[in-house]
């Protein structure tokens, strides 16, 4: 078996004294609102958020309030595979004060350096997971951060990780579809929320099965004299990956959209890699391109119809791309998947269901619906409003 490490940095000191004042009331409005909560029997228990954690998490109580900084704070997630899109959506949680574990059995190379952020030249030859623990646990002192080395086999087999509670997502960047699909599988049946992903050069994309009963509440709105609405709440059903990546694609064709090509790229690597039994390299061009025909046409669609698939030269970039990691893609790809977890650890804001596919070269994103229900519209994602995002920092700044 492998080893399990966990590191907690020291606390640094508070940030100037000038902010005093200004976190003492933030620490007291939490408190205050833990309390009104619980006089409402909302579950919050009375149970407020400490001055340094009011220091530390001030605008994310602004923004969400503190009762959603706790449903967090009391998360875990689990990132299997230590790559550019993990890396960067584990920064951003352990950020938002969420505990992580990494885990990957696979030795740091050479073509790790360029877009995951947390290994340097000196970690070559060392495990992934292991390496990148010191500069996750440096992000926030306040979260605890551990490394899991162990193999695929080795975590699949151990209850702990999948009954108890012990993790409430788990992020998958590695792996075969066939064990994506079991982990997938594990986590519907413990009530852990699953996401998977992908790089593939200036492209990348991902998938979130959030199980059968997801219930969300919405974005909260405000009036015209800035008063926030009442709350609304939804609940969905989401659609495990087996069922998403046997939907129809030709459901999702209309007169300006198909299924994302960037999908159909991904879908194409993972069903030749189960082919060849290994990795795709530039050499089989044409088999990723056959692969993606005969694809295609057990989706219903035909692949002519999807743009930028039909020449070999798209198919050749394709397979020599096919596990490129670029920087700016992880930012995008990894920024949205963040958010993501972030929504439904905290409960509020509408969850992509299910499909995230981003083209680099393109400039845009897509989220569209696999499932084998009734399809729902895509939505083209080209540009983020300021209050979309989320901002996250580990410095002493103001």
């Amino acid at each position: 078996g492998g080893e399990r490490q966990r590191r907690r940095t020291p606390t640094p000191t508070p940030r100037k004294q000038a902010q005093a004042a200004t976190v003492s009331a933030v620490a007291a409005g939490a408190a205050m609102s833990a309390m009104e909560q619980e006089a409402n029997g909302n579950g919050a228990a009375g149970v407020g958020l400490s001055e340094r954690e009011a220091e530390v998490y001030d605008r994310q109580v602004r923004l969400w309030g503190v009762a959603a900084q706790q449903r967090m704070q009391r998360s875990r997630v689990l990132f299997v595979g230590v790559t550019a899109l993990a890396a960067e959506a584990a920064k951003n949680v352990v950020l938002a004060g969420i505990g992580a574990t990494l885990c990957d059995d696979a030795t740091v190379r050479g073509r790790d350096l360029g877009a995951n952020f947390f290994i340097n030249a000196e970690d070559v030859g060392e495990n992934r997971a292991t390496a990148s623990l010191p500069r996750v646990s440096e992000l926030n002192p306040l979260v605890t951060v551990e490394a899991d080395s162990r193999g695929f086999e080795a975590l699949l087999a151990d209850d702990a990780v999948w009954t108890g509670g012990a993790f409430n997502v788990v992020v998958m960047t590695t792996g075969t579809r066939a064990q994506q699909r079991m982990v997938d599988a594990k986590c519907r049946a413990n009530g852990i929320l699953f996401y998977n992903g992908a790089l593939q050069g200036y492209e990348g994309w991902f998938f979130c099965d959030l199980g059968d009963a997801f219930t969300f509440q919405h974005d909260v709105r405000k009036d015209s004299l800035g008063n926030e609405m009442e709350k609304t709440f939804e609940t969905r059903r989401f659609a495990s990956l087996e069922e998403a990546e046997g939907a129809s694609w030709a459901a999702h064709r209309t007169s300006k959209l198909t299924v994302p090509a960037s999908w159909v790229k991904a879908s194409a690597v993972r069903q030749l890699e189960e082919e060849l039994g290994g990795a795709v390299t530039g050499d089989h061009g044409d088999q990723l391109q056959a692969a993606a025909v005969a694809l295609a046409k057990s989706h219903g669609e035909d692949l002519s119809k999807i743009p930028g698939l039909d020449t070999s030269d798209a198919w050749f970039a394709a397979a020599s791309g096919a596990y490129a990691e670029v920087s700016a893609v992880a930012a995008i790809v990894g920024g949205m998947l963040a958010q993501e977890i972030l929504k439904v650890l905290s409960g509020v804001g509408t969850p992509v269901n299910n499909v995230f596919a981003f083209d680099g070269l393109a400039g845009e994103g897509r989220e569209v619906c696999l499932s084998s229900e009734a399809v729902k519209t895509a939505k083209k994602i080209s540009e983020v409003a300021d209050e979309d995002l989320i901002c996250l920092s580990s410095d002493d700044e103001d």
